[in-house]
C-alpha cells in the first residue's frame, strides 16, 4: 500500500499533467475556471501561460481585490483547470483580441465584492460583456437592487 505523500504526489502529478494538456488548446481571450471544489475561480486566458483574474490584495479587507497579471499554472496550483467558453452559445463573445485588450485595461486594484464583483463576473465581462456569475446561484439569486447596481456600474472594472 503506497503511503499518503506517494499518493498525494502522484495525484498531483496526474492534475499537473491534465493542466499541460488543457493548456494546449487555451487560446488568448479563451476563460479559464479553476476547479477550487466549493467555488471556481475564473479569468481571462491571454496567451503564453498567463491569466489575468481577481485575487485579493488584502485577505482580511473583504472589498479590497486586485486584477492582476499570473502565471496560470502558479494560480492554478493542485486544482484543475477547464476551458470556461460553454456560454457562447448564450452570448456573443467579443474577438479574442478584443478580450485580452479588455482583460488588460483591467489590470489594478477593483472594489471586490462576492454577489456584484468577482472574478466571474470580471472573466464574463471581458469575454461577453455580460456582468453575470451563474456560480451564485446556487446560492439563492441577490435582490434586483444588487443587480441593477452591479450591471450599470460604469467603474466596475478600471475600464
Amino acid at each position: 500500500m503506497a503511503s499518503p505523500s506517494k499518493s498525494d504526489s502522484h495525484a498531483l502529478s496526474r492534475i499537473r499533467a491534465r493542466n499541460d494538456y488543457v493548456m494546449r488548446f487555451l487560446q488568448p481571450g479563451d476563460l479559464v475556471k479553476i476547479d477550487r471544489r466549493i467555488y471556481y475561480h475564473w479569468g481571462v486566458y491571454i496567451g503564453d501561460g498567463k491569466l489575468i483574474h481577481i485575487t485579493k490584495e488584502r485577505p482580511l479587507d473583504k472589498s479590497c481585490g486586485e486584477i492582476r497579471e499570473d502565471d496560470l499554472m502558479k494560480v492554478a496550483g493542485k486544482s484543475k483547470i477547464y476551458a470556461g467558453n460553454d456560454r457562447d452559445s448564450r452570448y456573443t463573445p467579443r474577438s479574442p483580441d478584443k478580450i485580452v485588450k479588455k482583460a488588460k485595461r483591467c489590470v489594478g486594484s477593483v472594489d471586490y465584492n462576492l454577489i456584484t464583483r468577482n472574478c466571474e463576473h470580471f472573466a464574463n465581462y471581458c469575454r461577453y460583456g455580460q456582468r453575470v456569475s451563474e456560480q451564485l446561484l446556487f446560492l439563492g439569486s441577490p435582490s434586483e437592487e444588487l443587480k441593477e447596481r452591479s450591471l450599470h456600474s460604469d467603474s466596475l472594472f478600471n475600464d
